[in-house]
């Protein structure tokens, strides 16, 4: 950690033993940087990781242009600038340049903790499913699963609060960073629920560390839980009252107390059922194009395709979506799919580029969101790999033609459509085509990769041929032999191939 400064927090405030705290004034800011240069280059040559520096500190309301010279040592939301202070000049275009972090300066002990749980390397998501939770055996009420998507609950459950049911597996809980619980979940009637987390220390099964309550409208947002004891979670839920309670996946976080989701600077989107997106947007130089890769089918929850789209060294946005197995496809609500495009209008907005200045992209799962959702953006291009267009054929082709290939398309079906019949997945199916019927294509280029033998969503590539068929489309397409899981490398490939192709001959932007 890095502070610029006048008066050093360290002097002041306890800093953890395993955390390096660095503070220079503003006037010694060009040593530090000849300094940290010269060892950077004897790193190389003796072959030795470099040092990181995990984010700058500034606590003085303008700096000199030397400054900048810092820009290198640090990646976007690495920065942070007191919330009451007002930059200018130099200052302010470095903290633009950065997307900087704003902070309460007030609470300095607070935010040097948040920095050290805060600040770890990675990203990590899991969930626990519906179908791990425990239902007490006397419950007399109706119970149905809507697939995987909710456990629907209906009946009296007392006029008190009394224990309903809890989550089969614990939830490993570490004391390195903020773990952050959301319950997917929807309430109808005159009913109130509690959730009870018991925080169980390492190698005991019944040593409370900590017990954390949590009521009905304490579960509408995120859960942010934090101790100084390592162990695992046990969840129960309590109830009282009358009603149907709905609940979905029980999803968990490594958190960073505020400064991002899964990434730092990441950001997190919900509509009124309690259903997510994340995205995350980089502006690298501020030039065009915009480009946004919608994350593909993942079990583990977060962002795909960081460095891949980092290496294009243009700006770009990552989107994933937590929901089911390893994604919903990006559907869902009125509200949540105007969410998504409204997200990615912000960040055009920002860097005040068109939409023809915008490039949409995606792989397998990520398709349907760039395609889906490029309808109301008019792009300049979409780049995708194994397209999935048909959902709803999808669906239907686990009954006979491939049994348990892709059970999260019944669960998709479900969700959007109530049942899994063959005319609600023709409706699920007309979802896309009626939203690229709807759309301005007239100014987008589209590059597509397929397989030929796709035993997901065969017809995807020839559908979209046959609905473009006689208009002035520029359409570009690579077939492979094989399945869907087959030729990644390949597809993968021609992919980047297309994004730096249109870098280079639509953007002006030369590999260097």
């Amino acid at each position: 950690m890095l502070q610029v400064g006048e008066e050093n927090w360290a002097t002041k405030e306890n800093i953890p033993n395993d955390m390096e705290w660095l503070f220079i004034k503003p006037d010694q800011i060009s040593d530090f940087v000849t300094t940290e240069n010269n060892y950077l280059t004897s790193s190389k040559l003796l072959q030795k990781l470099p040092r990181k520096i995990s984010a700058l500190l500034l606590t003085e309301q303008t700096y000199g242009p030397e400054l900048s010279s810092l820009s290198s040592f640090f990646e976007v939301y690495e920065v942070f600038y007191p919330k009451d202070k007002h930059a200018t000049g130099i200052t302010e275009e470095f903290l633009r340049s950065k997307m900087a972090q704003r902070y309460d300066s007030s609470s300095p002990a607070q935010l040097i903790r948040q920095f050290y749980k805060g600040l770890f390397i990675g990203q990590y998501g899991e969930k626990l499913q519906v179908s791990q939770i425990q239902i007490r055996n006397d419950f007399e009420g109706v119970v149905n699963y809507q697939g995987n998507n909710y456990l629907e609950l209906e009946g009296q459950f007392g006029e008190d609060y009394s224990f309903l049911l809890n989550f089969a597996y614990n939830i490993p809980f570490s004391s390195d960073f903020y773990n952050e619980l959301f319950l997917e979940h929807i309430i109808e009637g005159d009913i109130d629920i509690r959730l009870v987390i018991s925080l169980i220390v390492d190698g005991s099964v019944d040593d409370i560390a900590k017990e954390w309550y949590f009521e009905k409208e304490d579960l509408n947002q995120l859960i942010s839980l934090e101790s100084d004891i390592s162990g695992s979670l046990a969840v129960k839920l309590f109830a009282k009252g009358k009603g149907i309670i709905k609940l979905g996946p029980l999803h968990r976080r490594n958190g960073r107390g505020g400064l991002g989701t899964f990434l730092l600077g990441g950001e997190r989107h919900i509509d009124a059922i309690g259903h997510e997106f994340m995205t995350y947007f980089d502006p690298v130089d501020f030039k065009p194009p915009l480009t946004v890769y919608f994350s593909g089918f993942r079990s583990a929850e977060g962002f795909e395709g960081f460095w891949m789209m980092k290496s294009m060294k243009t700006p770009f946005m990552l989107i994933c979506d937590p929901r089911l197995q390893g994604g919903a496809f990006y559907i869902g609500s009125k509200e949540y799919e105007q969410k998504i495009v409204d997200a990615i209008q912000e960040k055009l907005a920002f860097l005040n580029f068109s939409s023809d200045q915008l490039i949409l992209s995606g792989l397998s799962m990520g398709t349907y969101g760039a395609t889906y959702h490029g309808a109301k953006l008019n792009p300049h291009a979409i780049i995708i790999g194994k397209p999935i267009f048909n959902l709803g054929t999808v669906a239907q082709r686990e009954r006979l033609e491939r049994p348990d290939g892709f059970a999260t398309s019944l669960d998709i079906q479900l969700l959007n459509q109530g049942d899994l019949t063959s005319s609600s997945s023709e409706k699920l199916n007309n979802l896309f085509w009626k939203s690229i019927e709807e759309g301005d294509f007239s100014n987008t280029t589209f590059a597509l990769a397929y397989m030929k033998n796709d035993d997901y969503d065969a017809t995807a590539f020839s559908d979209l041929l046959q609905y473009f068929r006689g208009k002035k489309h520029k359409i570009l397409g690579r077939g492979w032999d094989g399945r869907h899981g087959d030729c990644s490398a390949e597809v993968g490939a021609w992919f980047t191939s297309q994004y730096r192709r249109m870098l280079s001959n639509d953007f002006g932007r030369k590999e260097e």
